[in-house]
């Protein structure tokens, strides 16, 4: 099933999904369990980009995140030389960047149902120590790239799945 598309795709530790197009629910989904949506823009694609399942991205903007804006990306590939493009972020609601940002929709809501019956409780230090925005993720050495034949039986088009490399 499409939720199960998207938590299959956070169990593998997917932090992030480059698509040429959603599926409205597959993008909910995505952005449900903290995955965060990206598309392509101005007509690249993983054709266009001639890309192969080698590249390593830099994904910038994510600590600023608002509905539908501009991602900067670098393209790391394996010989060495670097391209810079730009992603449309798919999360299109300033409810979703809350979602997105407490690392999924039950975070959001287990930590509000938290926040409503411990009004007084001090804040506690976090021990991540990194800059990224996954407050479960313990450390960020980067990223590699899975290049998915298709994203989802029903859609055509693939999908470079961002993983965070666990040390």
């Amino acid at each position: 099933s499409r939720d199960w598309a998207a938590k299959g795709t956070y169990l593998l530790g997917v932090k992030a999904v480059i698509v040429e197009s959603f599926e409205r629910i597959h993008r909910s989904n995505l952005v449900g369990m903290g995955v965060l949506p990206l598309m392509f823009t101005g007509g690249q694609n993983r054709e266009t980009l001639k890309l192969d399942g080698t590249e390593t991205f830099d994904i910038s903007g994510v600590t600023e995140l608002k509905p539908r804006m501009d991602m900067p990306c670098t393209i790391h590939r394996a010989d060495g030389s670097t391209e810079e493009i730009k992603l449309l972020c798919r999360i299109d609601t300033l409810d979703e960047v809350d979602y997105y940002k407490n690392g999924g929709i039950l975070q959001y809501v287990l930590r509000n149902m938290m926040k409503a019956a411990t009004p007084n409780r001090p804040a506690r230090a976090s021990h991540h120590s990194c800059k990224c925005p996954w407050a479960t993720h313990p450390a960020c050495p980067g990223v590699f790239v899975v290049l998915l034949k298709s994203s989802l039986a029903s859609t055509q088009s693939a999908a470079l799945a961002v993983v965070w490399r666990k040390p």
